[in-house]
């Protein structure tokens, strides 16, 4: 009888480990393990990388990006979007122009313009000479599989407005209010500055005249996300992965984002859309941009959770709902940004709402590898 009751126990036991196992083994693994598996196809891509020394906006910002990281391209500029037609209070106005000429949709653009110092706004505004593409230059270094790769690295400065040496950098404010002839201190003024420095990495499909078949756009159409490594040698909170889509408003940095760095910051939540990258390792980052796919991992900025759109643009419909059913067949093109204000920038507020009001962030990053994830 004791023998029986031993073996009844030993029994019960063995059953309980068994039972724990089985239900172990079954258990999903955890979503963050399923996106680092999942490999993609690498594709062609016009490569672009912008500071802000010469944008096309109000002023002109003096984030540096190393002359070595780039090389100006002979005969190509960088590319603004066109609008269907200027903003006039209605929120139908004031999007992207629909080119539908040949095979495929896309965002029309077109050369971009500086900003020209020498007049007043508004006249100033894209008033200057055209901008240089500048195409990131490829380095080599040893790679996260333990082999030297070719991968992009750039490295630089950002800045604002009062952060800047003594020297300005050899950049002069200027004088006179664009709209009643009377300035604050240059110094303070944030009208003289970038409203939001970054240094921004697009990758984009080649036009039809340099890839026929668009494999490149239709891979970005069809696919789901995309993945790529990324390694920071200096040390940062975070950066931004996102992918610009025409269902949301153009420049007004509405679209969903995934965040990859040290911190969450401001704009990430840890399970949602934020990828751990610490300083001086390679960290594969995996953005899912089909909104039905539910592994999506973009989710809108915090300022338009808090402020939303309708201030400037009433009527119209809130990004954080566009979101929700976007249709991924209108993405234009990947954006890796390296930005100040989640970076050491001070935030303004009251007349420099909206914008840095000084900061400086030394960065060097190395990104390496872009695939799209394709449904089979």
């Amino acid at each position: 009888m004791k023998d029986f009751r031993k073996l009844k126990r030993l029994l019960i036991i063995t059953g309980i480990i068994v039972s724990l196992a089985v239900i172990f083994s079954c258990k999903e693994p955890d979503t963050k393990t399923r996106l680092q598996d999942l490999t993609g196809v690498s594709y062609d891509w016009d490569w672009e990388v912008l500071d802000d020394k010469n944008q096309n906006k109000f002023g002109p910002g003096i984030s540096i990006l190393d002359p070595s990281c780039y090389t100006t391209h002979p005969t190509k500029y960088s590319q603004v979007f066109v609008l269907e037609s200027p903003y006039n209070n209605d929120p139908k106005t004031g999007w992207y122009l629909i080119d539908d000429s040949g095979l495929y949709e896309k965002v029309t653009m077109e050369p971009a313009r500086a900003y020209d110092t020498t007049k007043l706004w508004p006249a100033s505004k894209q008033a200057g000479d055209y901008v240089p593409l500048k195409q990131p230059t490829r380095v080599k270094t040893m790679g996260p599989h333990g082999k030297e790769v070719e991968a992009i690295r750039l490295h630089g400065t950002l800045m604002q407005r009062g952060s800047e040496p003594a020297n300005r950098l050899e950049w002069t404010p200027r004088t006179g209010d664009p709209t009643t002839l009377s300035w604050s201190s240059p110094d303070t003024d944030y009208r003289f500055g970038c409203g939001w420095p970054a240094i921004t990495l697009y990758a984009t499909p080649p036009d039809e005249e340099d890839q026929p078949e668009q494999e490149t756009r239709l891979a970005l159409m069809d696919g789901y996300g995309y993945s790529f490594w990324v390694k920071s040698m200096k040390d940062y909170s975070v950066y931004r992965a996102g992918i610009e889509n025409w269902d949301y408003r153009p420049n007004e940095g509405t679209e969903p984002s995934h965040w990859f760095g040290t911190t969450t910051g401001r704009d990430a939540t840890e399970g949602e859309n934020f990828t751990f990258a610490p300083v001086g390792e390679w960290t594969k980052v995996v953005v899912i941009y089909d909104a039905k796919n539910p592994n999506f991992n973009m989710v809108v900025p915090t300022w338009i959770m808090n402020y939303g759109v309708m201030a400037n643009f009433p009527g119209d419909m809130e990004p954080f709902d566009i979101a929700k059913n976007h249709n991924k067949d209108h993405s234009i093109r990947i954006v890796l940004a390296i930005p100040l204000q989640h970076n050491n920038g001070q935030e303004g507020s009251a007349l420099i709402a909206y914008s840095v009001s000084e900061g400086k962030h030394e960065y060097d990053v190395y990104f390496y590898g872009l695939e799209i994830l394709e449904y089979e």
